[in-house]
């Protein structure tokens, strides 16, 4: 198991194996069924996987107790809430499985530690947050800048692979709008 934690991670972060030592130990191999909710909002998560088969998506709960899609993950994806690994807050969002999935599991601060003393890591760490940075820039221009139509086909266009797999709802409610909406798109 750790031969296939350390050559994923080597593949998945193009480092050498050599370089992926400190974190290949600190590693395990989680695997989940479909609806497994891995944090909830609440919750002060340290966890940070790495997705080798399956989807995941963030979302929040509104008043209403209904899900509201934030990010949807893929095979290679880092998934882990951030916030609460740099504030120690609970990260407001949660994380279920779309898919059966399998993941590589470590701690955001097992991570940072090795960071903090490998410039390798601490690269890893500095580009894995700038990609959040960009999605979210991404995100928001989508649902601030476009108009429903052009909201789903700028889904269409970005998550090509995931979209066989993701309810219709979900995708609605990623680019925020109605399931109503998104259906008579799709028919026109």
């Amino acid at each position: 198991m750790t031969e296939y934690i350390a050559h994923t991670l080597s593949h998945t972060f193009q480092i050498p194996l050599e370089d992926l030592r400190p974190l290949n130990e600190k590693s395990t191999i989680r695997t989940v069924t479909k609806g497994t909710v891995l944090y909830n909002s609440e919750d002060l998560n340290d966890d940070v996987y790495i997705i080798t088969s399956g989807i995941i998506y963030d979302y929040y709960l509104d008043r209403d107790g209904v899900e509201k899609i934030k990010r949807f993950y893929g095979i290679n994806d880092l998934v882990g809430t951030s916030i609460s690994g740099l504030s120690k807050n609970s990260g407001r969002c949660a994380s279920k499985a779309l898919t059966n999935c399998t993941m590589i599991r470590f701690s955001f601060a097992d991570f940072n530690r090795i960071a903090n003393q490998s410039i390798v890591f601490e690269r890893l760490l500095r580009k894995s947050l700038e990609k959040q940075i960009l999605l979210q820039d991404e995100k928001e221009y989508m649902l601030f800048m476009l108009d429903a139509r052009e909201r789903y086909n700028y889904f269409v266009s970005k998550h090509a692979d995931l979209l066989e797999h993701i309810p219709l709802k979900l995708i609605a409610s990623y680019i925020n709008i109605t399931p109503e909406t998104l259906s008579r798109i799709r028919k026109a």
